[in-house]
């Protein structure tokens, strides 16, 4: 079974376009506090729903605490389909890929179809699912599997007497260079799903997690790369695929580099799948080198064809291009737009001075943050005498041009002991982060010295209305 890639790239500025998933939802899918809606209303909090786990096994807690979670909600049935495309995984090319012959972006046509398949225009992935486990202890006289296609693409799921699958994927290439170099070349990613429904509390959904990904690595089973899965991987799950060889290996954090002992962190060996010099043909050395992986960037990736209900859309894309923030006249802050890192042309007007604090210049501290009401910049203002200041301000989820909500007054003015510096009556952030509800942000006073200021998520929002 295969799908085609949508050929996109990730950007700095994400979101929009998602449809919202059905029955049960899930707040802050990246963040440490779970809170869950259901579908009727009922809110249930962190607390409520360590309460309700006590007593269920690793598996579900993990799934309640999102570690690994790429899907949840409260349809029992998923096609093989959908469930490939909610697991599916996140490609790096090596900036140097022989079959790439300099694409990036959306020109990027691998991996591509066998070559008894019907072509394609786009990225092509195979899936199966090899294996199904049952739930023992919830029998029922339907079967576990229904709407049987030959192709097995509409084939059902009944996640309610489920507990694992194992699903793989597979790569075509129609070369491999370099050391030992042939024609036609496979290569697999495995995944092992762990389904949870806590059926004494239904209400609460269906919810699928990866528990394991390990990326093979040249048909040899010591080459594996295992990674398992903790609360610090990233999803959808990313894959750096090794330069002219196109073996796999995990890269935990969505970072583009390959670390040691943390993007493999299970039966950690030599590091083989990410040795790019072997495209060179020679293998150097038998143990693992740091020289010997590339790093990866962002428009040498190609991501998968996630559903509009995925939770792990939002971040993806804004109409399948870069997005960044920027201050192009030194006075107002710009919305601007891209299919390459290094050329950005297209820019909107998003936001221009207005109050007394900003009246002579403006522009963004650092990156948006993401919350369920918009994406929350933080900007710095200079007034007529010449004093900086920090604001805030929010941005549409689904459009991050419109301006929905701005802080008429300073949230950061320097205080006695911040006005005098190299540069004296500044204070300035280069970006802050979220930590449950609330928004910790750290900032330089008048060039001399760094503090931290935080401010409750909630209180911020409600003074932007």
């Amino acid at each position: 079974m295969k799908f085609t890639y949508a050929v996109v790239v990730c950007v700095v500025l994400a979101g929009g376009g998602a449809a919202s998933a059905s029955g049960p939802r899930v707040g802050d899918l990246h963040g440490d506090d779970v809170v869950v809606t259901t579908a009727d209303g009922t809110v249930y909090t962190e607390a409520m729903i360590d309460s309700i786990l006590v007593g269920y096994p690793k598996s579900v807690r993990n799934a309640f605490k999102k570690i690994g979670l790429v899907w949840h909600g409260d349809r029992r049935y998923l096609t093989f389909e959908e469930l490939a495309a909610y697991c599916a995984p996140v490609l790096w090319f090596s900036p140097d890929e022989p079959l790439l012959n300099g694409a990036a972006g959306k020109d990027i046509r691998q991996p591509t179809f066998f070559p008894f398949e019907p072509g394609a225009d786009q990225p092509v992935v195979y899936y199966r699912i090899r294996g199904v486990q049952m739930d023992t202890d919830y029998a029922q006289e339907t079967p576990i599997l229904s709407d049987a296609d030959p192709e097995r693409r509409s084939t059902r799921i009944d996640l309610a007497q489920v507990r694992g699958i194992d699903l793989d994927y597979f790569f075509f290439y129609p070369s491999e260079e370099g050391l030992g170099a042939h024609k036609y070349d496979v290569e697999a990613v495995e995944m092992k799903l762990v389904v949870v429904w806590p059926r004494r509390h239904p209400d609460l959904g269906y919810w699928v997690t990866v528990q394991k990904i390990t990326a093979k690595a040249h048909g040899i089973l010591w080459y594996d790369n295992n990674l398992e899965v903790d609360r610090h991987t990233r999803f959808p799950c990313h894959l750096l695929v090794e330069e002219g060889k196109h073996a796999s290996c995990t890269d935990k954090n969505a970072d583009g580099h390959y670390t040691p002992a943390y993007d493999v962190n299970l039966r950690v060996n030599d590091a083989w799948g990410v040795r790019d010099v072997m495209a060179s043909g020679s293998l150097y050395s038998g143990g693992f080198q740091a020289w010997m992986a590339k790093p990866r960037h962002p428009e040498h990736r190609v991501l998968p064809p996630l559903p509009e209900d995925s939770p792990l859309r939002s971040w993806l894309s804004v109409d399948g291009v870069y997005a960044m923030l920027g201050r192009q006249d030194y006075q107002n802050i710009y919305l601007m737009f891209s299919d390459h890192l290094h050329f950005w042309h297209a820019a909107k007007l998003v936001l221009e001075p207005k109050f007394p604090w900003e009246f002579v210049q403006m522009g963004n501290c650092g990156s948006p943050i993401e919350t369920e009401a918009g994406w929350l910049v933080l900007s710095h203002g200079v007034g007529t005498m010449r004093k900086y200041c920090i604001g805030a301000f929010l941005l549409d989820r689904d459009d991050p041009t419109r301006v929905v909500g701005r802080l008429r007054e300073p949230l950061i003015t320097p205080g006695e002991n911040e006005r005098e510096g190299y540069v004296p009556n500044v204070v300035y952030s280069c970006g802050s982060l979220l930590h449950g509800r609330l928004l910790v942000i750290p900032y330089g006073m008048s060039d001399y010295a760094t503090t931290f200021a935080t401010v409750s998520l909630d209180d911020l929002l409600a003074a932007m209305a």
